[in-house]
């Protein structure tokens, strides 16, 4: 089509950015997704119109996950209000999904498409090296819109999620972040009405909350918030600002961008959460991966950033201690991950915890893994074995995980 353009060079960093590149975190950022290999495709006909309000989504993809892809790309395309840019990334996707992303590409000028050679996707990547947040800063770094969500290939939204979210800012100038309810949905699509109620009573808030009394209330155990890591909106300018998205945001729609002002939640709205067995984070555990050492360089990265943005000393050592429990609770859960999953991801993790950890979590790990060790060799075996050992023991059925 006459109307696809190929951006080159420096122009796929937006003005906007450019003008932040002073501070020095966006600047650093900048320049690893300048170096990265990557083709930006825009429609001449939208590119470097700026239309007041439009609300910005980008949307990853890569593997074979086509029905997946499929809903959530339609839901975005259904949304009732027009001021939308997407901008679709493929970072490694396999033909059939590649073909569906460029259809629909050609199809919508508000559209814009990151093309990838290959999954560049590393799990052990450093906080400033990781490339799933990499990929998305060169969304972000190309991106229009006043506001901003990341929308993950498995999960759909609601056709009024736009039109509610951009509301929430516009209605309060306050507002720095907006949310929808959490509906949980299995692998089909269906919703998990049990665990859909668990997380509504865990999402208590009302229509504004302050950014710091939700972020209290996270450290202390409330019941304000209890969702997906990547639930929240953003203005732009705040995460541009603030160096970009970056790999725990998880926590930094809370520690990070949240605490800039009020929290928006419109529950008319909804992000359908989908549960599956090729979840990222259900893969990585399998592989031994463990976030300790991202999740300690993250902690430090906020602590700097409230030293520079002058956040209130009482809070700087609230999350100090909470920090800290955070990183000791993680590390045991990734332990116990590890071990569960098999041998393979607790050797990995084993070499990790030896590296870097105090000598404490190398003996709680041992203790896990001497325990667990008929557990991991039964997960090791074939089916065929299984089988054999369940008739051997004359039990109907075993299940030791």
């Amino acid at each position: 089509m006459n109307d696809i353009l190929e951006i080159f060079g420096n122009e796929k960093i937006s003005y906007r950015a450019r003008f932040l590149i002073s501070k020095s975190l966006l600047s650093e950022r900048i320049g690893i997704v300048e170096s990265m290999d990557y083709r930006l495709y825009v429609h001449a006909s939208t590119w470097g119109n700026i239309v007041e309000n439009v609300f910005t989504i980008i949307l990853t993809a890569h593997g074979n996950n086509v029905d997946y892809f499929r809903q959530s790309l339609q839901s975005v395309l259904n949304q009732t209000t027009k001021k939308l840019e997407l901008i679709l990334v493929d970072h490694g996707c396999d033909l059939e999904l590649k073909k569906y992303i460029y259809s629909a590409f050609e199809k919508d000028e508000r559209i814009k498409l990151i093309s990838f050679k290959k999954n560049i996707y590393d799990p052990m990547a450093s906080f400033l090296d990781n490339r799933i947040s990499n990929i998305l800063n060169a969304g972000l770094f190309c991106s229009e819109g006043a506001y901003v969500y990341f929308l993950s290939f498995d999960d759909f939204l609601s056709d009024n999620y736009v039109e509610a979210m951009s509301a929430l800012f516009i209605s309060n100038k306050n507002c720095v972040a907006s949310s929808p309810t959490v509906i949980s949905v299995n692998e089909l699509g269906e919703i998990n009405k049990d665990f859909t109620d668990i997380l509504s009573k865990k999402n208590n808030r009302g229509l504004y909350i302050n950014g710091m009394v939700l972020a209290v209330s996270v450290m202390n155990g409330g019941d304000l918030f209890a969702s997906p890591g990547g639930l929240f909106a953003y203005k732009t300018d705040n995460v541009l600002a603030y160096g970009g998205l970056d790999w725990a945001n998880d926590y930094s729609q809370i520690f990070k961008f949240g605490i800039l002002g009020d929290v928006g939640t419109d529950n008319q709205a909804a992000l359908y959460w989908r549960h599956h067995s090729n979840q990222t984070n259900k893969v990585n555990k399998k592989e031994g991966v463990n976030y300790y050492i991202p999740l300690k360089e993250w902690i430090n990265h906020i602590h700097n950033h409230y030293c520079v943005n002058n956040i209130a000393e009482n809070f700087q050592v609230q999350f100090s201690t909470y920090s800290k429990n955070l990183l000791r609770e993680g590390t045991n859960i990734d332990i116990n991950d590890s071990i569960k999953s098999g041998m393979t991801g607790a050797i990995k993790m084993l070499q990790i915890i030896i590296k870097d950890l105090p000598k404490i979590y190398i003996y709680s790990y041992v203790y896990y893994l001497l325990i667990n060790m008929p557990i991991m060799i039964y997960n090791s075996l074939p089916d065929k074995y299984r089988n054999l050992y369940r008739k051997i023991k004359n039990i109907s059925r075993v299940n030791l995980i």
